[in-house]
């Protein structure tokens, strides 16, 4: 009985609060107050609650924030950020379910709130901002929902998408997203595709025309997809990740998506680069298969004025075509050919094989103002023709190639073998065992932290730092 009559005098309450809103709000209009003026676009009331949600985000990023300094804190002292040691924190600071934690790329998290459409993202640098997520794609029918949506014109420009759970389409017909056309008539994705390091596995894509990959055009930025496997077949300007990129890719991974074409442009992330790539690796064999084929790369097939930083590639990249019209090959353990591009703090363990001409273990052929900086090669690269060499197979015009690293223990080349007077070369020869040794470090590295030794990964030679990260 006395519950009884605690609930009733809740359900007193209540109704005298509303009708005490009622009642004022009645006064407001009595006294000249128009409707408008109380919930208008700058009306009283729409300020009021503008005023409570900022102070609601206020509250919630100082939360999220003492949960990041907790986290960072630990139990034994300084650790670094983790999902784990976050979403930690974050239920402390919450609740248990309330916000979940996304690991993003290097020193990059989101939270998102699970009742509510509020969403923050640490970035990087440290600051924390609120995002807004167009659309959150939990399976396999909300990700056909969003390929369909770009295939009808959807750009999604400078919104977020968030994949936040495993994607599994190895019983799935799946198409490119998006496509491109030179005539200006491209379904382009130019949004924030925020993979959260969830995998896509059972991705198989194979279609008789150019410009395929997981997506076929990207203005926006991809960042931390992982392809587990499957295979990416199409006839040009074929990537992992991308066809064509225009935008930046980032923290992106093809670890087993097999990419194949018959014609120019193939690479294990992207297939035409005129953006920039960073923090990505490709473990795939990447395969240009006709006698057209030419640009293959681990990463990229071709790079056009623009930048691939801190990437490597295990997988096997071969190109077997013969194609004189294009001068060559071009076959690279990280890019195919890179034209007035920069190719920076990279290095191959894969196999590389050129059937005709321009074959490279970290580029085919660099040319016009290209750059090459920090990067050694411990792959086998191997070719019919002429031009092969453990970091480039040519190099012209006003090209920069400088302290990249090979050994003929492993592939009995020069550094660079045809290059034209205009070129600064510095390519170094070391053996196997310095290349597993602090020294060899300090080379890559000179006065920056880019390059590590963990013995258990990459059979002891330097990895790239976030790779442990």
């Amino acid at each position: 009985m006395k519950r009884n009559k605690r609930i009733l005098k809740r359900e007193e309450r209540g109704i005298t609060l509303i009708a005490l809103v009622i009642t004022i709000i009645v006064l407001l209009i009595l006294a000249g107050v128009s409707i408008a003026m109380l919930t208008g676009e700058n009306g009283i009331l729409t300020q009021a609650q503008n005023a409570k949600n900022k102070t609601e985000e206020v509250e919630e990023k100082e939360k999220i924030q003492l949960a990041i300094t907790e986290a960072q804190l630990g139990d034994n002292g300084y650790q670094k950020l983790t999902e784990e040691n976050l979403q930690k924190e974050i239920n402390e600071q919450f609740g248990d379910g309330a916000v979940r934690v996304y690991p993003n790329e290097k020193n990059a998290f989101s939270f998102l709130f699970q009742n509510k459409e509020t969403n923050y993202r640490l970035e990087k640098d440290g600051t924390l901002n609120k995002i807004d997520i167009a659309l959150k794609i939990n399976n396999v029918e909300e990700f056909r929902t969003f390929m369909n949506e770009v295939n009808s014109g959807n750009t999604y420009e400078s919104q977020y998408v968030y994949l936040l759970e495993n994607i599994d389409l190895s019983s799935e017909t799946w198409d490119v997203i998006g496509s491109y056309t030179d005539d200006g008539k491209s379904n382009t994705f130019a949004g924030i595709f925020e993979g959260n390091n969830r995998t896509i596995s059972g991705l198989n894509i194979n279609e008789d025309k150019e410009f395929v990959g997981l997506f076929a055009y990207n203005t926006g930025t991809i960042r931390d997809v992982i392809l587990e496997s499957g295979a990416v077949t199409g006839i040009a300007r074929v990537g992992g990740i991308v066809a064509v990129n225009d935008g930046m890719i980032e923290n992106c991974h093809n670890k087993g998506v097999t990419v194949n074409a018959s014609g120019i442009g193939i690479g294990g992330i992207v297939g035409r680069c005129n953006g920039n790539v960073m923090q990505c690796s490709n473990l795939a064999n990447i395969n240009g298969s006709g006698e057209n084929s030419s640009f293959v790369g681990g990463i990229a097939g071709v790079i056009n004025y623009n930048t691939i930083s801190y990437c490597y590639n295990a997988g096997n990249i071969t190109g077997m075509g013969k194609n004189i019209e294009n001068g060559g090959t071009y076959v690279g353990g990280i890019v195919g050919q890179a034209i007035d591009g920069k190719i920076l703090n990279c290095y191959n363990s894969g196999g590389v094989k050129s059937e005709y001409i321009n074959g490279g273990g970290i580029v085919g052929q660099v040319t016009k103002e290209g750059r090459v900086s920090n990067c050694y090669n411990i792959g086998i690269v191997s070719n019919q023709g002429v031009c092969i060499g453990n970091i480039a197979g040519s190099a012209y015009n006003e090209v920069v190639i400088e302290n990249c690293y090979f050994s003929k223990e492993i592939c009995n080349l020069e550094g660079v073998e045809r290059t034209n007077g205009m070129t600064s070369i510095e390519t170094i020869e070391k053996t196997i065992s310095y290349m597993k040794i602090s020294d060899f470090v300090d080379d890559l590295n000179k006065n920056e932290e880019i390059f590590v030794i963990d013995i258990g990964i990459n059979d002891g030679y330097p990895i790239l730092k976030w790779q442990v990260e």
